[in-house]
């Protein structure tokens, strides 16, 4: 198939599925902002001489976000490719390839790093330089201005290689998905439901277990010292446990939901498996 009918194909997407593409791209671009911000604000020269206590805060406080956006990143993009399932089907029932069908991928992820990665160094300067400022308010310096953090273009490499990983590692796993990918029978997954229920009270005790555990440390006392270690082992905690428990939870809920027909299919509360039928 032709590179320029294939550019249509993802031009297209983006606009039907603007609704669903968008809030992704906007909430990655958010979240790589505040990831440029902490790599610059941690190797700015101005905040190593005059607020050096504050760099081990920074790092640990980036370590944490990383992972946070790692796990929100796959999950989306999870969602976004359960959504697509039916398109790919209709792609393949017409004729369309897998080899077509990869480099629609491919033409997408390219295209959602390019605008990803332009939002977030523009967008994390801008943020940075405000935590700039607020730091210096808050240590009561009077003499730093924003010529002391000027663009860092070390911060802006590090946040484009981690950019470019984490849209390298989610097209292998796009990829990968669509080897698996059959015409119209992708709807037909005894098997792999059967597993799910499993998963679903799996995950359910993981973070429930984990959400305890968390807020069970953080309400032991400690020295000060000691807490400051602690406190990110109870964040930890709470960010996997909540994600944990909100997918399992969420699974249950709509396989019970399905079962109210009442409810579930009823014409304005319909649950759809397509986003297509849900803004047609």
């Amino acid at each position: 198939m032709k590179l320029r009918l294939l550019w249509h194909i993802v031009r297209r997407q983006f606009i039907t599925q603007r609704l669903v593409i968008i809030p992704f791209i906007l909430a990655v671009s958010v979240l790589f902002m505040i990831e440029y911000t902490l790599v610059s604000i941690g190797l700015n020269s101005y905040i190593k001489q005059k607020n050096d206590f504050l760099v081990p805060f920074i790092i640990i406080a980036n370590f944490f976000m990383a992972l946070l956006t790692f796990i929100f990143i796959f999950y989306a993009n999870h969602f976004m490719m359960s959504q697509r399932r039916k398109e790919f089907s209709i792609f393949m029932t017409l004729g369309m390839t897998k080899k077509s069908m990869r480099l629609i991928v491919v033409m997408e992820t390219i295209l959602q790093f390019m605008i990803i990665s332009v939002i977030s160094i523009a967008g994390g300067y801008l943020l940075g330089a405000i935590f700039f400022l607020f730091i210096q308010k808050i240590m009561g310096s009077e003499v730093a201005t924003l010529r002391y953090y000027p663009f860092d273009t070390v911060a802006m490499f590090i946040t484009l290689i981690i950019i470019a990983v984490l849209m390298g590692m989610l097209l292998i796993f796009n990829l990968f998905s669509i080897n698996f990918q059959r015409p119209i029978t992708y709807q037909h997954r005894s098997d792999s439901s059967v597993i799910s229920r499993w998963l679903r009270y799996v995950l359910i005790v993981i973070g429930s277990a984990a959400l305890y555990l968390g807020y069970f440390i953080a309400l032991q006392q400690d020295t000060t010292f000691g807490a400051f270690f602690k406190i990110w082992i109870v964040i930890g905690l709470v960010i996997i446990g909540t994600y944990a428990f909100f997918v399992g939870i969420s699974e249950i809920i709509i396989s019970i939901l399905q079962q109210v027909s009442k409810v579930y299919y009823h014409p304005r509360l319909f649950f759809c498996g397509s986003w297509d039928a849900c803004t047609s």
